[in-house]
């Protein structure tokens, strides 16, 4: 019987809330909702997760959701006041 030995895997670091937030803002113009900053002081594990959530719907290229969809959800982001 022959054995294999393999060396374990590392999972990528997972990026800060600063990396996050800074990240996002790049993505918007350089302006965060104040509801995205206030949520990074309370509560940063929701920004992370929201962030993860975004990009696995709404990535650069392909992604879960239908392109229509896609842009119905960009058109909202967008409004005044969001």
């Amino acid at each position: 019987m022959t054995t294999t030995t393999t060396q374990p895997t590392t999972m990528p670091a997972q990026p800060t809330v600063e990396q996050v937030l800074a990240g996002m803002a790049a993505q918007v113009g350089g302006h965060l909702p104040r509801m995205v900053e206030l949520a990074a002081t309370v509560m940063p594990e929701m920004v992370l997760k929201h962030a993860q959530d975004g990009g696995f719907a709404m990535p650069k290229e392909g992604g879960a959701l239908p392109e229509e969809t896609r842009t119905v959800c960009h058109e909202r982001r967008e409004e005044p006041g969001m």
